[in-house]
């Protein structure tokens, strides 16, 4: 899916090194796997966050971008921190932060039932990753639109329920996942959120890439 304003780039890659890697071994290396995996996550749950307020609280394109701008912040200061001491430390950071706003606890449901280690590998890199873009979301929520608890734990719960939809289009192939959220932001927004997988070499949450 093509980055625009709303889908931020959470989890930045070393491109060059990877190229590099990919052209020695003549397939896709794991490093760049399990940071697709990622990204991929960050991206779709963002997404699913917002789907989530529009649709459970009617929150519309400007509160949106008020609340991505400031899950940017909060997504930025946890970058900082994981370069300066460390994955766990910068998350117990962000749980820091957390303190007293979610009693629920985010796990991203399964695409597609793990078959082999690296599969439930790859599912934990991916719920990681989208544990972390929605706890910065409801710091987003929270400062933007001044969320108490019980409405960024309900928000919590309908982003796990848009997720399940993803998953249940992404059945068709990941492509299929990704326009069908598109159109769902597009029509929130009222401007086109484009799909783009050119360089989409595997499916990541369906069976087939189309």
């Amino acid at each position: 899916m093509r980055r625009n304003k709303h889908i931020p780039a959470h989890f930045g890659t070393n491109a060059a090194r990877q190229a590099q890697t990919r052209y020695l071994r003549g397939k896709t290396p794991e490093s760049e796997r399990v940071e697709k995996n990622r990204e991929a996550a960050g991206h779709v749950i963002s997404l699913c966050f917002m789907v989530a307020l529009h649709d459970r609280y009617g929150i519309g394109k400007d509160r949106l971008d008020r609340v991505v701008n400031s899950a940017n912040g909060a997504l930025e200061r946890f970058a900082v921190n994981k370069r300066g001491v460390g994955m766990e430390r910068a998350k117990k950071k962000l749980n820091e932060e957390l303190e007293g706003l979610l009693t629920e606890h985010f796990v991203l449901p399964a695409s597609k039932a793990p078959k082999s280690n690296r599969d439930w590998a790859l599912l934990g890199e991916r719920r990681e990753a989208a544990e972390i873009v929605v706890k910065c979301y409801v710091l987003g929520a929270r400062q933007a639109l001044g969320f108490g608890v019980e409405r960024l734990n309900e928000t919590v719960r309908a982003t796990e329920d848009v997720f399940r939809q993803f998953n249940e289009w992404a059945e068709g192939g990941d492509w299929l996942g990704y326009n069908m959220l598109a159109r769902r932001m597009t029509d929130i927004l009222g401007e086109p959120v484009d799909v783009d997988e050119s360089d989409a070499k595997e499916p990541i949450f369906g069976k087939t890439l189309d």
